[in-house]
């Protein structure tokens, strides 16, 4: 699925949105990461490392979002969107 970097840009927005209406605090790092991303539960954190492709941060907020059980929340474009990125 094709989509522009500024549309990509605007999805990963709208699900940093998403999470903080959920309670939690979004992170975009740029440091030392082992992965691309992590999520602790506890702490309702995510963390994101800046240095990913921004279709890989989306990709990795819709799996969270399916993770959490939160997908019916968030709108099918980006679901789509996300589940195409390899």
């Amino acid at each position: 699925m094709k989509v522009s970097l500024k549309k990509q840009k605007e999805y990963r927005q709208r699900l940093v949105a998403f999470f903080k209406e959920q309670g939690f605090t979004v992170v975009l790092g740029k440091g030392s990461f082992h992965q691309g991303t992590c999520l602790v539960q506890q702490d309702k954190k995510i963390v994101i490392n800046g240095f990913l492709p921004v279709d890989m941060q989306v990709k990795f907020l819709v799996e969270t979002a399916e993770a959490q059980h939160q997908s019916d929340k968030v709108p099918d474009e980006i679901i789509k969107f996300g589940k195409s990125v390899g």
